[in-house]
């Protein structure tokens, strides 16, 4: 069991419980109707999963407790995103916030969910991942990067 993360421009409270759902905003067609919470193994695989969009803060909840998860079906990036399911009602803690402008920084793709997009996701990665190390957002959230690969 590991802690896993979920990213979302919702403010919801420091502490909320996600009930899984069928539909989302990112969902690719060729993905089942499996009702799901979308979670990663890190932040910045959360932050490559989804396409870039302008607008305010991305706010980044982490599973309240360590749990269990289940493998995505249909979701052809997930090679790359390590994208993985909660398929049960799961608590999660808000663990920090990025900015409109480190979110910029980030240089993401417009294009995921596909074999299109996956080389810009696979480099992207490591951009993310040093921007949110740089500002405080790292491994140190209860995964070791050991853990995490």
């Amino acid at each position: 069991m590991e802690y896993y993360y979920h990213i979302t421009r919702k403010d919801w409270p420091k502490q909320i419980r996600l009930l899984p759902r069928t539909g989302g905003k990112f969902r690719g067609f060729m993905e089942t109707k499996t009702a799901r919470i979308c979670v990663c193994p890190t932040p910045a695989h959360c932050f490559i999963a989804i396409p870039y969009v302008e607008g305010g803060d991305m706010n980044i909840y982490r599973t309240l407790r360590k749990c269990n998860i289940k493998e995505p079906i249909g979701v052809l990036d997930s090679c790359v995103t390590l994208e993985k399911w909660r398929v049960e009602p799961t608590w999660f803690i808000k663990i920090g916030s990025v900015s409109p402008e480190l979110y910029k920084q980030m240089e993401l793709s417009t294009i995921v969910g596909s074999v299109w997009g996956m080389d810009r996701q696979r480099e992207a990665l490591a951009r993310v991942e040093r921007l949110l190390a740089h500002y405080g957002f790292n491994y140190g959230y209860g995964n070791s990067r050991k853990e995490q690969r």
